[in-house]
């Protein structure tokens, strides 16, 4: 789950090491590589945050929750972004892994089960190999994509905003940034910059979606996404809905 993901498979006897050559991992490897591509909306927007507001996108858990004594204690667990809380695996057989969650007032999602924990607590998760344990901070909105190959901007033509509202009222606010990937013209506007702003209430989440600059991505829908079990009524730019177009 780091920015920057790495087989090294050359050896100096030249001998080869690749996953397809372990088929009974081979399945845990291709779901894990999978879930990257689909994180690639997400980490390219860190990546611009990291260029144009100085936003580290590796995160010791306390540099966003000083006041919160524990994330100052040593652990495995890491942020990447502010919105994605990594608990690493590093034990041998380990199948469970017991993570703190840093106090953020807003708690804390589980990403596969959309289960919502309160900060400032521990709790077990299931670690199977199959899947590394990822939470996401309450409030956040994670841009994925449904293209799982290889990247080819041009035939990236989907685009969802999973939704992580707050549990109570209150807002939050998050961007998507996008571009061609391949030259400068972002220094002249050539760059999509999604901002949003998520307003939650007792029986509604209001999304207030602005694009600004003239780059337009081969998506032109953003599906919307809730966690299972959410009943709030999704409001998009005030009106009823569950995507958003251009």
């Amino acid at each position: 789950m780091h920015p920057r993901f790495t087989i090294h498979s050359w050896n100096d006897d030249q001998t080869v090491n690749e996953a397809w050559m372990y088929p009974a991992i081979t399945p845990a490897i291709r779901s894990a590589i999978e879930l990257r591509y689909r994180l690639l909306p997400y980490l390219y927007t860190l990546l611009w945050q990291a260029h144009a507001d100085d936003e580290p996108m590796l995160r010791p858990t306390f540099l966003d929750h000083q006041h919160d004594a524990q994330t100052f204690a040593e652990c495995d667990d890491f942020l990447l972004g502010r919105d994605l809380l990594v608990a690493s695996v590093v034990e041998p057989g380990a199948r469970q892994r017991e993570v703190w969650l840093p106090d953020n007032q807003a708690g804390w999602y589980d990403f596969y089960s959309h289960q919502w924990f309160a900060g400032g607590q521990w709790v077990t998760l299931d670690a199977p190999l199959e899947k590394l344990p990822l939470l996401v901070r309450a409030g956040a909105g994670l841009p994925l994509s449904e293209r799982i190959s290889h990247v080819d901007a041009q035939k990236d033509d989907r685009r969802e905003l999973q939704l992580f509202p707050l549990k109570g009222t209150g807002s939050t606010r998050g961007l998507l940034f996008e571009d061609d990937g391949e030259s400068w013209g972002y220094k002249q506007g050539d760059a999509l910059w999604l901002e949003w702003e998520m307003t939650c209430s007792a029986s509604s989440i209001n999304l207030d979606i602005n694009a600004r600059g003239n780059y337009r991505p081969a998506w032109k829908a953003l599906k919307l996404s809730l966690p299972v079990g959410e009943k709030r009524k999704l409001l998009v730019n005030g009106v009823e809905g569950t995507e958003w177009r251009f």
